[in-house]
Formats: C-alpha cells, sequence, structure tokens
C-alpha cells in the first residue's frame, strides 16, 4: 500500500467535512456548490471527461483540484464574476494571460510559476460542465480551446554530478545515507521509495539486489528493477534495522531529511544556483531523481530500458534530461551508452579481456611452431635440390663413361 506521505487523505476529508457543513469559504454560495459538486464527482469518477482517463481520482489530485479551482473562482469573483458558470470566454483568456505575465501575483506577492497547471484545472472542470449539461439536453460552449497549458519556463531543480552526490552522501546524517543512495540508484520517486517493503528486496544467485516496485505504490507501472550502486549497503542496512517482511524500509520524516539536505547543500555548495537553476539550498529528496535521470541516461542504450527505470510512459522526458545534458536531440541509439548494468558489462569486458589473452597467446604459439615448420621445409627443399642436382649430375657421368667404353678397342675393354 502507498505511504501518504504528505497527509493527503487526511487533508481531503477534513475539507469535505468542512464544505459540507458551511461552503468553501471566501467564495459565493453558486460558486461554493459547483465548486463541491465538481470535486465530489471527481472523488468518485462521476461524469468523467471523455478527453481524460476514467475512474476516481487520487486524494493529491482531489487536493490538487480543490484548492486551484478554488483560487480561480476567487480571482474571477474579483473581477465581479460571481457565478463561474457565466463566465465569458474573453474573460477567463485575460485572467490566464495575467497570471502568467505576472498581473496577478500570488500571495507572497511573486508571479505565479504554475499558471499552466490552474488552467488545466480549469479545462477540466469546464468540460466537467460541459458534460453535466449534456446529460440534461443542453448544450454549452467549450471556452477553453484556446488557452494555453504550455510552460514559459522550464522547472527547476539541483542538479549535482556524481562527486557532489558523494559529497553529500558523506555529509549527511548516516541515519539518511542509505535512503539518498537508493533514491540516487533506484531513481524512485519519493513516495515510491517510502513505500516500500523489506519483502521488496531480493537478491539473486548471482549475489545482485534487486528492488520490486509494485503497482499499488507507483505512480505509473510497477517495476522490478538492478540497483548496482547501494544494493549490498542496502542489504546491510535492512539486517542491522532488524526489518521484517512486511515493515517499511525508509520510516524518516520526510520534511526533516528535506530540512537536512537544505542545510548541507548550502554547507558544501554555498547559497548560488547549480546547473539546472534552483539553488543548492533549495536541494531536496526529489532531486536525487532528477540527478539519478542524469547518471543512468549516458548509461542506457535503448530509451525503452530508460523509461522502465524510472516509471515514465512518455519519451518528452529522455528529451528533456537529453537536452539539459547538451545531447543531441531526437535521441539516437549511439547518443546512449548501455541497456545492461555497468556491472555486468565489467563483467563481460573482464570475461572477453580474459578469453582475448587466451587467444593471443594460441595465436603466438601458433606462430611460433609455423615459423619452425617454414625453416624445416626450407631445409627440405634445400635438400632435395641437392639430392636432384646429385641424380642428375651421376646419370650423365654414367652415360657418358659407357660412350666412352663403347668406343674403345675390344682389348682394351
Amino acid at each position: 500500500m502507498k505511504v501518504d506521505l504528505y497527509g493527503h487523505e487526511q487533508r481531503y476529508l477534513k475539507w469535505k467535512n468542512d464544505v459540507l457543513k458551511k461552503g468553501e469559504d471566501g467564495l459565493t454560495k453558486r460558486n461554493s456548490d459547483l465548486l463541491k459538486k465538481y470535486v465530489l464527482d471527481m472523488e468518485i469518477g462521476a461524469n468523467v471527461s471523455n478527453r481524460t482517463k476514467k475512474g476516481a481520482r487520487s486524494y493529491p489530485r482531489l487536493n490538487n483540484l480543490r484548492q486551484r479551482l478554488a483560487q480561480i473562482l476567487r480571482m474571477l469573483q474579483e473581477r465581479g464574476i460571481r457565478d463561474i458558470t457565466a463566465v465569458k470566454e474573453q474573460e477567463i483568456t485575460v485572467l490566464f494571460s495575467d497570471m502568467q505575465r505576472g498581473v496577478i501575483k500570488t500571495f507572497q506577492g511573486n508571479k505565479y510559476k504554475s499558471a499552466p497547471d490552474y488552467v488545466k484545472v480549469f479545462k477540466a472542470f469546464w468540460h466537467w460542465w460541459i458534460k453535466v449539461n449534456r446529460k440534461q439536453g443542453k448544450a454549452i460552449p467549450d471556452i477553453t480551446e484556446d488557452l494555453d497549458t504550455r510552460r514559459d519556463e522550464k522547472p527547476k531543480w539541483v542538479y549535482m554530478d556524481e562527486k557532489q552526490i558523494n559529497l553529500v552522501l558523506a555529509k549527511v546524517d548516516p541515519r539518511y545515507k542509505t535512503l539518498l543512495a537508493f533514491m540516487f540508484d533506484s531513481g524512485a520517486r519519493v513516495t515510491e521509495s517510502f513505500s516500500l517493503r523489506r519483502k521488496d528486496i531480493s537478491q539473486d544467485e548471482k549475489g545482485d539486489v534487486w528492488v520490486d516496485i509494485p503497482d499499488e505504490v507507483s505512480k505509473t507501472f510497477g517495476r522490478k528493477i538492478k540497483l548496482i550502486l547501494c544494493g549490498k549497503d542496502l542489504l546491510t542496512y535492512i539486517k542491522e534495522s532488524g526489518l521484517k517482511e512486511d515493515e517499511l524500509i525508509f520510516s524518516h520524516s520526510v520534511p526533516m531529511v528535506n530540512r537536512q539536505l537544505n542545510e548541507v547543500g548550502g554547507e558544501l555548495f554555498g547559497d548560488g544556483y547549480s546547473q539546472a537553476g534552483e539553488k543548492f539550498t533549495n536541494l531536496t529528496l526529489y532531486d536525487f531523481r532528477h540527478c539519478s535521470s542524469c547518471y543512468w541516461l549516458r548509461r542506457y542504450k535503448t530509451s525503452g530500458n530508460l523509461m522502465y527505470r524510472f516509471g515514465w510512459k512518455s519519451e518528452k522526458y529522455i528529451h528533456y534530461y537529453s537536452e539539459f545534458l547538451g545531447m543531441k536531440d531526437p535521441i539516437r541509439q549511439e547518443d546512449l551508452y548501455i541497456d545492461i548494468t555497468k556491472t555486468e558489462l565489467e563483467r563481460e569486458m573482464a570475461t572477453l579481456k580474459g578469453e582475448n589473452l587466451v587467444q593471443h597467446g594460441r595465436m603466438e604459439g601458433l606462430t611460433a611452431e609455423s615459423k619452425k615448420m617454414w625453416k624445416l621445409l626450407e631445409k627440405l627443399n634445400s635438400m632435395n635440390t641437392v639430392l636432384l642436382q646429385a641424380v642428375t649430375k651421376n646419370r650423365k657421368a654414367r652415360e657418358g663413361f659407357e660412350k666412352y667404353v663403347k668406343q674403345l678397342p675390344s682389348g682394351n675393354r
């Protein structure tokens, strides 16, 4: 079962209880009722748009929907629109344009970095509204077709190379070292990592360590991957912790770990910005997945195997990280390295090297034997020449002698 690290279920159920009693704070009754009806439909998967996947939404998604939609409703009310269903296409387009351009600020007075996410939430709501009315025989125009969901800026995060990763592992609290090493090796998501149990880790007959990320804890799909960098250390950690089969492997407090990473990032690398645009003082657990993506991107030969390791359903992530690393785009097979593990490659290279040395030794032996054979053949050839010459000379001598004898007088014969 997936661990609710951030208390999404508790927060949602509390909101649901409050909103059913007194409505959403700061909204007109009409808007509050629409917000409530929409979110409760999404909770059970009712009236879902044909453009999106079917089924009930998760607690994280429900919290995202209710919070962002409530904020959109408040901003529209400030512009005099007290019923969201009466908003015109021009009005909603201008609203989101103002968000993206920074005309409308966040509560902290900053520009909205996630304006496209608000657009997606409104589009989802409006398509729900269209379907609800279609069931009643009413046609509602789609005013969201021209809304832009593209991001002007790429997400910022903390990039660290292998050397920097090792510095962090050496500096961080020893209690967190195995967790961080596991996240960098596996590339697992934070929630996936914290939902793993002892039974999900195994070791095969070759000594290789594997992690099985079940479907029920994965954001996308389950997968079984080999731990190349931290496998043995993870087994030691599990043994020393005395974990039972159904016990969680990592039970640390995520906020506490992130707080420690913020401090370590600042101590090691200062208050500057990493190559990916985020400050080192904002280093978090999720950055280890980003860094892992960059590490393994250079070592897999096929994009499909890389996508499997990270639980990606789209190649867009590969294109993003390859562009970040300065690799060619689109991805080509020769841009990537291996689709097997580094350990396996080294083992095979060592085997091939040994076989090559043996073959080389055999070739040298054959070459020496060949030289001996050639020398022997040369000697035999010389002896044959001498014998042939001797035989030839003897035959001529004998024939000449016999001819000479025949010419002698008979008394001298």
